[in-house]
């Protein structure tokens, strides 16, 4: 596998008055439009692709934006300012990149893993450093999430893997345990403070610590398979699963909370924003519940997907080459906003400012016209970026920990483990 690192800045600055604009080709949406929307190009970009390659997917992680693309890259991008922080040919030629996520430290985020469908990469977010290389060592199923200890990932064998990324012992990456889930695990699992939550194509929900030895908290059994990923924030873990139902459990017991359910199976994750779950349901448009009743709050037929929120307005895609401006109690159509090619969109729950790419990858910021424009010293800000040593800040204190893995490879399994996993030497 060909790995290119790709550490040039994306754009020339053309007039920071007016915002960062890439030197070439068309705007992904008019000024007119807009600025009649209150929205402003905070900065659009272009990024360095193969010939022939085309973005399939964004996500937004904290100050990063990460594409990847039909033939297996993924580029960083510095959300801020626009700038790339680096690019990795991560998949072989056609194979699937999934959701990268930032890995759990006792410092906040720390480095990005990207699962895809042989294995996992392991980057230090900033620079692009590979921190870990995974291959074979699990039936890729889903995208991976981890500590910096351990990553899991769901797999198409009907299991949860746990694997020890970085071991000081001897340097290489060691599978602790796996969990049978009933069913292939397609689903994203999620890792808040020391528990990992997954769902299963079998159609449970389970939660288990995120530890060496595993303990089963609870599961939840849904009446269909789950192959959309999960979602969860403070207020619970949100469920949408092929019996066209929209679950909120509760984070530390598993009980069901309320259910919706709507007219079609849900294969998209769920997204919360200030009180409000949003769910697209194919066919039927996207549905607006609220987050404490479960009760309908609106829907929009003609809504794809969720964008983005502040208080009173929420940003939705309409398809795949135009943006809305809805009123957030009502659902009222207050702008709609042209694109100038079809576009995938990052979904930002946090604020109003969303991100938009083109299959070509042409990459847009857009924001409130009363945020600030950029300035030089954000520039140079986003060229100078943190300390590094964001991938093993635990590594000293956890040293003894190769010892625990080792007591654990070699004790007898325990035949009465209520996640009746299969046992790894």
């Amino acid at each position: 596998m060909n790995y290119r690192v790709l550490t040039t800045g994306l754009m020339v600055l053309l007039g920071l008055q007016a915002g960062i604009r890439a030197a070439e080709g068309e705007a992904i949406a008019e000024d007119n439009a807009l600025r009649q929307a209150g929205l402003t190009c905070y900065w659009e970009a272009k990024l360095p692709f193969q010939r022939g390659d085309s973005a399939v997917s964004a996500h937004l992680l904290d100050d990063t934006l990460y594409v990847s693309t039909r033939l297996g890259d993924l580029h960083a991008v510095d959300s801020q300012v626009g700038l790339l922080r680096w690019a990795h040919s991560v998949a072989r030629r056609g194979r699937r990149v999934f959701k990268p996520f930032h890995l759990h430290t006792a410092q906040g985020k720390g480095a990005v893993l990207a699962a895809h469908s042989d294995g996992a990469y392991v980057y230090n977010r900033h620079s692009g450093e590979v921190l870990a290389k995974m291959s074979g060592m699990w039936p890729a199923g889903s995208a991976a999430v981890g500590n910096s200890l351990l990553l899991f990932a769901g797999s198409s064998d009907g299991h949860l893997y746990a694997v020890r990324w970085h071991d000081p012992v001897n340097g290489v990456p060691i599978r602790i345990w796996k969990v049978l889930g009933g069913g292939p695990v397609t689903s994203a699992p999620l890792l808040i403070d020391d528990v990992v939550y997954f769902a299963s194509q079998g159609g449970t929900v389970f939660a288990c610590t995120a530890d060496w030895h595993k303990t089963l908290k609870w599961y939840h059994a849904t009446e269909a398979a789950v192959v959309a990923d999960l979602y969860a924030d403070e207020s619970g873990v949100y469920v949408a699963g092929l019996d066209r139902s929209l679950y909120r459990l509760d984070l530390n017991t598993g009980r069901q909370i309320w259910r919706y359910r709507l007219p079609q199976a849900l294969r998209d994750a769920p997204i919360t924003s200030q009180r409000t779950v949003y769910q697209h349901c194919k066919g039927c448009g996207l549905y607006a519940i609220d987050v404490d009743t479960g009760e309908l709050l609106w829907s929009q037929a003609d809504a794809t997907a969720f964008v983005s929120r502040r208080a009173d307005r929420t940003c939705v895609a309409l398809g795949d080459d135009r943006v809305a401006l809805l009123d957030s109690s009502t659902a009222k159509v207050q702008s709609v906003i042209p694109l100038s090619s079809k576009c995938l969109a990052a979904p930002n729950p946090d604020s109003l400012t969303f991100y938009l790419v083109t299959p070509g990858g042409r990459v847009g910021c857009f924001a409130s016209s009363d945020v600030r424009h950029l300035r030089v010293d954000d520039i140079l800000k986003g060229l100078t970026p943190p300390g590094e040593g964001d991938s093993t800040e635990e590594e000293e204190e956890n040293k003894e920990s190769g010892a625990d893995h080792k007591t654990a490879n070699n004790a007898e399994p325990d035949m009465d483990d209520p996640l009746r996993s299969g046992w790894d030497r």
